[in-house]
């Protein structure tokens, strides 16, 4: 699963990609360390990996959250 951020407290007015691996039965994701960052949507789309389906935001998500890709 990856999520595409927009403004985030650690990179402000940059978009960041971050994968996170579900574990097995669990419902928390789990964030991986490393991410990707760009200065523009159009740029930090290129990095999500092919194959993947984005899937619409939950009223839970952190504003920052753009969409995920599962």
């Amino acid at each position: 699963m990856y999520t595409v951020f927009f403004n985030t407290l650690d990179y402000p007015n940059k978009w960041v990609l971050r994968g996170s691996t579900i574990p097995g039965g669990g419902l928390d994701p789990i964030p991986d360390e490393d991410c990707q960052v760009a200065d523009t949507q159009e740029e930090i789309f290129k990095h999500v990996p092919e194959g993947l389906f984005p899937i619409s935001r939950d009223e839970n998500d952190h504003p920052s959250v753009v969409v995920t890709f599962i």
